[in-house]
């Protein structure tokens, strides 16, 4: 995966699980663990959690507290 400079790390995060998402590469309510994608995509925890914040506010994944994201 390359990253393009004039977004942020957890708009081009966002963007790629987006992708994923809908190319059906991720399965519905399957759960997206964090420290998966950090060690997938070597970026740091902190900018997976934004984008997963992003990607709720677009309602492509929701986020249960204690839980996760799924």
């Amino acid at each position: 995966m390359s990253f393009n400079a004039s977004k942020s790390m957890a708009e081009q995060i966002a963007q790629h699980l987006a992708q994923q998402i809908i190319l059906g590469q991720r399965v519905a309510n399957e759960r997206i663990q964090e420290l998966k994608i950090v060690q997938q995509l070597e970026v740091s925890r902190g900018s997976v959690r934004e984008a997963l914040l992003l990607m709720e506010k677009r309602h492509l994944v929701n986020i249960l507290p204690r839980r996760g994201a799924t």
